[in-house]
């Protein structure tokens, strides 16, 4: 066994953990601390130092975790073995008399599977020890110990350190805790974002920082006390060391009164770091913790949103760097193309010496910017996988494998295209804004595959109620044929995101984007970044003078088909009265144009609890409550079936079911509209009243009704689609089609 010995000039064996991936960093800051015998390992680098480089370390170290002081390292097959281990260490020589002491284990073997016995286990013999060697047995504190040892369990051996940083590092003193915005960065996180990105060197060229989406501002802080030559650990007010009988207070007090003087004598060398959010809640936040930390004069505080962002000239090199709020955070995936090309414009913006560091998730970031990272570091953010991914200034576009600048297109060819695009967008929403004003629409299609190349939708939604006043843009990209140059495509949609955010004027996180295929075996596009259909409070719209809730990442559209728009008024036009039935209800919508043209009764029908919860929550925002109103999950296939030999009928009934589907809750294996309608409609029509009318929809292009079968049924039809058809979407003609259907006794 080996023990560390409280000889004078010691060298300890000591260990820096650290998120998975931030070896590197954590290994090089220790080398620029003078640590010796520095080795990267897994979640951590072991390294040697005396006491003085102890103490440095828990001031300096920006992206390590923790710093271990090994004490002993024994055989810890099975329960016993490992008592002994640690009953041989002189506790004695570690634990001053009165301390208090905790436990905290991790790691398992076959033996010793769980790690609050392995605590308890540890405990004892430490307690033992002392008891035997002093005749008192120390307190339990699993809060804050005065000593709290750490064992690791790697197979048949056990590692035992005492954590001479008390509270992990990233607790740096600065932010309040339970008080800042929705997910925030962890500071040792933040930092290694910092300096892969090469900050360190930035400021001292007297570079500037920016983080456009700051939220606590834990970013901007750290840039400014690294900028400072501020030691993160200067706010600490104690550490786990100071429990150690070992420790030299005055080494402490030294290395601090050293970190002050160097942070005092440093001279700054003039770049700018700006700290910018669209929360106003957010900058407070910021500022104070800025405040906090001693460094709130280093850093601009701007309210704005990404896309609006404006700043002054800040030099001729400087990092954009920061946590973008989209998916697991804050914000949605479908948000995140608009925002990466507002960060990808600042970069821009400033000039050719600027770099862009982000922490990500999502593999598309690359194609996304149009740029591939110079460096990329595989770590965790929290919980959550992710990569700090940096961009320099030579990677503004995509390389190709010689190093040449790879554009897919003629920088010129593309731009003109662009330019095509930006104009037929303008005309399109000059156009249709004056007809949605002039008929009362506050939701409608601008553009739709209009021009070669930019095969995409796109609709302007207006929020209405406490949410009156914003605007968003839903685009939809056909995804191109496989002939189509991959890295052009994404260039032109990156120009028609743009396009449609400098059109409208929106803030970089109000447009939304969603990628459709082809689906196998039919002609309607289905969603493959599909979101969860409640993710979100989502967003109320008004229309026809009833409100509706939105969600731009649920898994359907986005709650509101709006080629429907007219569908929807001509039942309500028709519904007085009447005994109302939506079957494929989706969000009832038209289940709320029934009630609210005063049907009798409305009855929604869908598979999806989800939905049908969407439906009674647009009911609500409309008021429309009694029992009269009722939804019900079930198959309508086999609903329909069951509920013709029963005597329920209905006045009104609108079937619009999905082109395709094969889910397993279904009675039959699959459900093909061009193959099934026919039977379909034969059972709705004997859920008619006599003189009863069914409202039929379909959105197969190629659509052909089997008249003959139907015919032989007693079934008739009537094609209304052209006057269904909206004005915003008689371009592209059919949408969808639309029948009246008849019961012929």
């Amino acid at each position: 066994m080996k023990n560390n010995r409280p000889d004078t000039g010691h060298s300890y064996e000591l260990f820096a953990s650290c998120a998975k991936g931030l070896e590197g960093i954590v290994a090089d800051e220790l080398r620029g601390l003078g640590a010796e015998r520095v080795r990267p390992l897994s979640s951590g680098v072991a390294f040697h130092a005396d006491m003085r480089g102890i103490c440095d370390a828990l001031l300096w170290l920006r992206c390590a975790s923790r710093i271990l002081i090994v004490l002993d390292r024994g055989p810890a097959r099975d329960a016993d073995e490992l008592y002994k281990t640690c009953l041989d260490i002189p506790w004695e020589e570690h634990v001053a008399p009165g301390s208090t002491i905790a436990v905290h284990a991790k790691g398992t073997n076959a033996k010793l599977r769980n790690t609050r016995f392995v605590e308890q286990r540890v405990k004892d013999a430490l307690c033992d020890r002392l008891v035997e060697k002093t005749g008192a047995r120390p307190d339990v504190d699993t809060r804050r110990p005065d000593f709290a040892v750490s064992v690791n369990i790697h197979e048949a051996k056990a590692t035992v350190s005492l954590d001479a940083s008390g509270a992990p590092l990233h607790r740096r003193g600065y932010r309040e805790q339970g008080i800042q915005v929705e997910a925030p960065i962890k500071e040792t996180l933040a930092a290694a974002i910092l300096l892969a990105g090469g900050w360190p060197r930035i400021a001292a060229a007297s570079g500037s920082f920016v983080d456009p989406f700051c939220g606590s501002g834990t970013l901007a802080i750290e840039a400014a006390l690294i900028a400072g030559d501020i030691a993160p650990g200067i706010f600490r007010g104690r550490w786990g060391i100071e429990g150690w009988k070992l420790f030299d207070q005055e080494v402490l007090v030294a290395a601090v009164d050293a970190a002050d003087a160097r942070a005092e004598e440093h001279q700054s060398p003039g770049g700018s770091i700006v700290a910018a959010d669209i929360d106003a809640k957010a900058i407070e936040l910021a500022r104070a913790n800025a405040k906090r930390a001693g460094v709130a004069g280093a850093i601009s505080f701007e309210q704005s949103d990404v896309g609006h962002l404006s700043l002054e000239q800040l030099g001729t090199c400087g990092l954009v760097a920061t946590n973008p709020p989209y998916g697991e955070r804050l914000l949605s995936k479908s948000q995140l193309p608009s925002l990466l090309l507002a960060l990808k414009r600042i970069v821009a913006r400033q000039g050719d010496g600027w770099s862009l560091s982000l922490i990500v998730a999502d593999p598309s970031i690359d194609s996304l910017l149009g740029a591939r990272p110079i460096s990329t570091i595989e770590t965790f953010n929290g919980p959550l996988e992710a990569t700090i991914r940096t961009y320099g200034a030579q990677a503004q576009a995509t390389s190709s494998d010689d190093g040449q600048a790879n554009a897919p297109a003629a920088s010129g060819t593309l731009d003109l295209q662009a330019e095509q695009f930006a104009n037929r967008l303008h005309r399109m929403a000059r156009h249709k804004g004056k007809w949605a004003r002039r008929t009362g629409t506050t939701c409608y299609r601008i553009y739709d595959s209009d021009l070669p190349g930019f095969a995409l939708s796109v609709d302007l939604y207006q929020g209405a109620g406490a949410e009156s006043g914003r605007r968003w843009a839903y685009v939809c990209e056909y995804a191109p044929p496989k002939t189509v140059d991959p890295e052009l495509a994404g260039a032109r949609l990156n120009a028609a995101i743009e396009a449609v955010r400098s059109e409208f004027d929106l803030n970089a996180g109000d447009v939304f984007l969603k990628r459709r295929i082809r689906a196998k075996g039919g002609s309607q596009y289905r969603e493959t970044e599909a979101g969860s259909a409640t993710e979100g409070d989502g967003h109320v719209i008004l229309e026809g003078g009833h409100f509706f809730r939105v969600r731009f990442d649920a898994h359907l559209d986005t709650g509101i088909f709006l080629d429907g728009r007219n569908i929807r008024q001509l039942i309500g036009d028709n519904a007085r009265g009447k005994d109302f039935l939506n079957l494929f209800a989706y969000t009832g919508t038209a289940s709320v144009y029934a009630a609210a043209g005063d049907a009798k009764s409305t009855h929604t029908v869908d598979l999806s609890n989800t939905y049908l919860a969407w439906a009674r929550d647009n009911f609500a925002l409309n008021h429309l409550d009694g029992p009269e109103h009722t939804f019900e999950q079930a198959d309508v296939l086999s609903w329909v079936t069951e509920t013709r030999h029963s005597p329920r009928r209905f006045d009104l009934i609108y079937v619009d079911p999905p082109t395709f589907s094969n889910s397993k809750r279904m009675r039959k294996k699959s459900w093909d509209v061009q193959r099934d309608h026919a039977e379909l409609l034969i059972g709705v029509s004997r859920l008619l009243r006599e003189n009863g009318t069914a409202i039929f929809c379909c959105n197969l292009r190629g659509f052909e009704p089997d008249v003959a079968t139907l015919a032989k049924a007693h079934v008739g039809l009537a094609d209304i689609s052209a006057k269904t058809i909206p004005e915003d979407f008689k371009r592209t003609g059919d949408i969808h089609h639309c029948y009246l259907v008849k019961h012929l006794k």
